[in-house]
């Protein structure tokens, strides 16, 4: 009940390093890449999502921003 249904364009970004904590997510339809490197670069390491993976419990835990 406390869920919300959200959609994001292809390439927009979800969550940045640094932001705050908000909550669990959990990927229901589509895919989603994590990349990590600095701002002027490409992308250095990238994980692949699929439907039924959950993200964003270590700061949801932790009350600390998002590393990744």
């Amino acid at each position: 009940s406390k869920a919300v249904v959200k959609r994001y364009a292809q390439g927009e970004s979800i969550i940045m390093l640094g932001d705050e904590p908000r909550g669990v997510f959990g990927l229901a339809d589509g895919g989603l890449r994590v990349s990590i490197a600095p701002a002027e670069m490409e992308p250095v390491f990238a994980y692949f999502f699929q439907p039924g993976s959950w993200f964003g419990e270590v700061p949801a835990i932790t009350g600390r921003p998002h590393l990744i």
